[in-house]
C-alpha cells in the first residue's frame, strides 16, 4: 500500500495522483498502473503493466511491464487517462468517498 509521504511527495512535484474509494464498497474502480513522463515534449516516455509498484512485485512476483516512447502509443494511453481521471473527479463529486489520505497506511 502507498504510503501518505509518497503521496504528498508526488503532489508536491506536481503529479496527477487520482486514488478514489466509494464507502462500503471492497473494491475501487481505478485499477490503472501506468506512468507517462513529459507528454507532449517530444521526449516522452511511458510505462504501464500489471506491476504493482512494490519492493515485492519486483523482486518476487512474475509480473509485466512494458516501456515506450512511442508516441501514438502513449497519445492513446494519455487519452484513456484523461478520460478515466475526469469520470473518477465526476464520481467523487456525486458520491460519497473516502479522503485519499484516510485511505494509506
Amino acid at each position: 500500500m502507498l504510503k501518505k509521504s509518497v503521496i504528498k511527495e508526488l503532489l508536491k512535484n506536481g503529479a496527477d495522483v487520482c486514488i478514489y474509494a466509494r464507502k462500503n464498497i471492497s473494491s475501487s474502480i481505478f485499477h490503472l498502473k501506468y506512468a507517462i513522463k513529459d507528454y507532449n515534449t517530444g521526449f516522452s516516455a511511458m510505462c504501464c503493466g500489471s506491476l504493482n509498484w512494490t519492493n515485492a512485485a519486483f523482486l518476487n512476483n512474475y509480473e509485466n511491464i512494458l516501456f515506450t516512447t512511442n508516441e501514438k502509443i502513449i497519445d492513446e494511453y494519455h487519452r484513456n487517462y484523461e478520460s478515466s481521471f475526469s469520470y473518477v473527479k465526476t464520481c467523487m463529486e456525486n458520491d460519497l468517498f473516502l479522503p485519499i489520505l484516510d485511505l494509506l497506511s
